[in-house]
């Protein structure tokens, strides 16, 4: 269940639309600088962003 409310981070009107730009962000560092191999800092910023996702969800912002 809350795998499927992380996907309403990218859908259009989300509350959750103003987090795209960091996800988006971690997801070309990881690609482009990194080779598809995540170091401590992507991996303690991910997990930033997805403790704010889920803190959101948790606290009833509605998708």
């Amino acid at each position: 269940m809350r795998t499927h409310r992380l996907y309403v981070v990218g859908h259009e009107g989300s509350r959750l639309e103003d987090l795209l730009p960091a996800v988006a962000a971690l997801t070309e560092r990881l690609e482009d600088n990194l080779g598809g191999r995540a170091d401590d800092d992507l991996r303690t910023r991910l997990a930033a962003v997805a403790r704010t996702i889920l803190n959101r969800q948790e606290a009833g912002v509605p998708a």
